[in-house]
């Protein structure tokens, strides 16, 4: 892009960067109290026309949002014409009418910007602008009261502060009004009451877009000419993870895979270890079963099941393991998955069938589908006389999908056949009364969507069937004799020498979790099921298609399909991974999985929502699709 000219523009640029050392500085360049923009350059900032603009503009001074004389300038601007340079006055605009045409226009660009104005700024302004102590000592305070007036005007005319807010305002206003009566004194001093930044509060602000009000000509010609503004390569749509450590630089869409622990459960799990490693024999030799008996306890209850049906395992493809490799099969037997099945635990039963001379059997459960009677019609066509168990999951992995778990236990139970149910996504996104499920076996992680250290999970096996199922590596508890415990628990409990708090921190995560939101568990399933359908609309508008499974199908997560990708770029393995994550993430920092599945390859886009995640991530993500 070239320069529009040399202009007597005040200010020079603003720039919200990271560092290359990883220090983040917030530098504001002001003339009395604002920065100035013309129509062509805020057409550049927005990636939209000089027209779109002026028309914005038009409405809002029009609708009163504005006042024009208030909000606009004209500059002495000198641009060429054929040969000639000819000095020109060129109307400028202050930061309130840039943010309100932000606020309107319709382009990628311009979701961008809202997104950095809504969160960023008025997270910063929220916490206390936060000026590094170095710009403090340099150049005093002026700029850091003329920071917080400008701010504070600008927000509080967009509404993007609460009465909470409002009432900070005031109060940094009123600060910077004292400090500035003491300026004289404590120039080259941070003033009372302003904070250095955190260590969150300064990466909130990585990955924002460097908007350059400077010239394309260079540094050197930023303070005599009016510039290009540089396109905002990947701006801060996330706001405070608050106990969460997720780095704020990613726009992190993908919970599902492997959760994330917030700081209270880690924190408590580090009080564990250091109680272990203090002393390792009394922990795991005399207590652990004590300790692990006190989380069943918990734990039970909140999945409806009787305390004797629940044991330990560290995730759920050893719960499918530990459950397949304990079964008696004769060749010719069936073993029914689905092709929606999670790859590891369709790879665990592949592994059996072969062993045994039994035959796996792949049950196609369609997608994009209108009811959750077709999986259950496409789960049963899959079954036969010779059907020992079919695997199935409670919510699938590649499309996201409730699956209507119930009635598909209850009809293979009325035709003789068990169920092995993956409820590996369950715990924590679905209320789960288990016993009165009543399949045979049901296995779900906890460091998914109940946050729980990684290495937490259960497995919960019907009475009848308790005394069968043997732990895939067998250990003391296969010949231990302790009054009162079940040679299932025995098992489970010790498969030898293992960090075991991961399970000890499942009533931290719990209790974590139900005191997150208003309405406990209720409340925080609402929030994030309202977030998955709110964000599956956005991507069905931006790749133009409808809704691909009903609502009632859909709880924390939500994928839509994807054209099949070409033969060079298919994913191999689960290991492979596709180009469309691969440029998400290499040129917007959104992590999303993109998975492959069925035949011939089918694609799909899956979101996680979970209480950390905002609407404006999921704004973005579909903002890029739209030029994919």
């Amino acid at each position: 892009m070239t320069a529009p000219g040399e202009a007597d523009v005040p200010g020079g640029e603003v720039v919200v960067y990271q560092a290359p050392n990883g220090e983040v500085r917030v530098e504001v360049r002001l003339a009395r109290e604002t920065i100035w923009l013309s129509q062509r350059q805020m057409a550049e900032l927005f990636d939209t026309s000089t027209d779109n603009v002026g028309l914005h503009l038009k409405n809002v001074f029009a609708e009163g949002e504005l006042a024009e004389a208030a909000t606009t300038e004209d500059y002495s601007v000198v641009q060429t014409e054929g040969r000639r340079q000819v000095r020109r006055k060129l109307k400028h605009y202050n930061l309130d009418a840039i943010l309100s045409v932000g606020y309107r226009v319709n382009s990628l660009r311009g979701t961008q910007f809202r997104i950095w104005a809504t969160n960023t700024l008025r997270s910063h302004l929220l916490r206390g602008f936060t000026l590094n102590e170095r710009r403090l000592a340099e150049r005093g305070l002026g700029e850091a009261e003329q920071a917080v007036a400008l701010l504070a005007r600008t927000l509080t005319t967009h509404a993007l502060v609460t009465n909470e807010g409002q009432a900070v305002l005031r109060l940094r206003r009123g600060r910077a009004g004292r400090a500035a009566a003491r300026r004289a004194s404590i120039r080259r001093c941070p003033p009372r009451g302003w904070r250095t930044p955190s260590a969150s509060s300064r990466a909130e602000l990585r990955s924002v877009a460097r908007i350059g009000l400077a010239s394309s000509d260079g540094p050197k010609d930023c303070a005599r000419r009016g510039a290009t503004i540089r396109t905002m390569v990947s701006p801060n749509v996330v706001a405070d993870r608050g106990p969460w450590l997720l780095d704020p630089e990613l726009v992190f869409l993908n919970h599902g895979s492997f959760g994330s622990c917030p700081r209270p459960v880690l924190a408590r799990q580090h009080e564990l270890r250091e109680e272990l490693e203090r002393s390792p024999v009394r922990f795991l030799g005399r207590e652990i079963m004590e300790r692990l008996d006190a989380v069943r306890a918990v734990l039970a209850p909140f999945v409806g099941a009787s305390f004797d049906a629940v044991a330990f395992v560290s995730n759920a493809t050893s719960g499918v393991n530990a459950v397949l490799r304990s079964l008696e099969l004769a060749p010719g037997d069936e073993l029914v998955f689905t092709d929606q099945g999670y790859n590891a635990c369709n790879n665990a039963v592949r592994f059996v069938a072969e062993r045994s001379g039994a035959v796996p059997v792949v049950a196609k459960l369609p997608f994009p589908l209108s009811s959750a009677e077709e999986v259950v019609e496409a789960v049963l066509a899959a079954v036969t006389d010779r059907t020992r168990l079919v695997l199935v999951d409670h919510v699938t992995s590649a499309t996201g999908l409730v699956l209507p778990i119930e009635r598909i236990v209850r009809a293979l139970r009325e035709r003789g056949v068990e169920t092995l149910v993956d409820g590996a996504h369950a715990l924590g996104m679905l209320p789960l009364d288990l016993d009165r499920l009543g399949a045979a076996y049901y296995t779900a992680n906890a460091h998914k969507w109940l946050c729980a250290p990684k290495g937490a999970a259960f497995l919960h096996v019907r009475a009848d069937l308790r005394e069968s199922v043997r732990p895939a590596v067998i250990s003391h508890g296969a010949n231990a004799v302790v009054p009162g415990r079940s040679r299932f628990q025995l098992e489970f409990d010790w498969c030898g020498t293992l960090d075991p708090t991961p399970w000890l921190c499942i009533p931290a995560a719990m209790e974590f979790l139900r005191g997150l939101l208003p309405g406990g568990w209720s409340g925080l399933r609402a929030h994030n099921r309202d977030l998955a359908l709110r964000a599956r609309a956005l991507l069905c508008d931006a790749l133009g298609i409808e809704a691909p499974a009903p609502d009632e199908m859909i709880g924390s997560l939500a994928a839509v399909p994807l054209p099949s990708a070409p033969e060079d770029g298919r994913a191999r393995s689960a290991f492979d991974v596709d180009p469309l994550q691969v440029r998400l993430w290499d040129e917007h920092r959104i992590e999303v999985p993109v998975s492959s599945w069925g035949s011939p390859p089918s694609r799909t886009l899956r979101v996680s929502a979970q209480a950390y995640n905002r609407i404006e991530e999921y704004e973005l993500l579909a903002g890029v699709l739209r030029t994919q």
